[in-house]
């Protein structure tokens, strides 16, 4: 699913970025800046369309595109073995030998929030010694970026 688009401003000589799902738009001289601006925006590698240099002056130079995809590429491996290392770090309640829950008080922060706030409406296990907690099998799907269920 294309997330943002990507196109060249010949004018004022910028690399300029729309984030399709809030219509944000950012810019940028250097890819590797458009790049992170993306990533901070949501967008991730392999989601960004960009002209090719059939569409005329819109296009970016060849250089920009592979800066850019291979940007977002990277920092899209380094958060994913950020999120990865969460699951050692964070640790499960069993209940009858099974992974169970996890306590949102052991999640670190930023993840905590975004959890949190992903949470919003599920259903989650009763608190327990005050601490709110989360089903385990919620928490890997975040981990993983995997869809959250309606």
């Amino acid at each position: 699913m294309i997330q943002a688009r990507v196109f060249y401003d010949p004018v004022r000589d910028l690399l300029v970025g729309t984030v399709l799902p809030t219509g944000a738009t950012l810019e940028a001289h250097d890819a590797h800046e458009l790049a992170d601006l993306l990533f901070a925006a949501g967008v991730r590698h392999g989601h960004v369309s960009m002209p090719d240099w059939r569409e005329g002056d819109t296009a970016q130079a060849k250089g920009d595109k592979i800066a850019l995809n291979g940007h977002l590429n990277r920092l899209g491996q380094a958060e994913a073995a950020e999120r990865l290392a969460l699951l050692d770090k964070v640790p499960v309640i069993a209940r009858n030998g099974r992974p169970f829950a996890v306590r949102l008080s052991d999640i670190p922060e930023p993840w905590h929030s975004e959890f949190s706030q992903r949470l919003r409406g599920s259903t989650v296990p009763v608190p327990e010694d005050g601490n709110d907690l989360a089903f385990v099998w919620d928490w890997k799907r975040f981990i993983n970026r995997d869809p959250w269920p309606l």
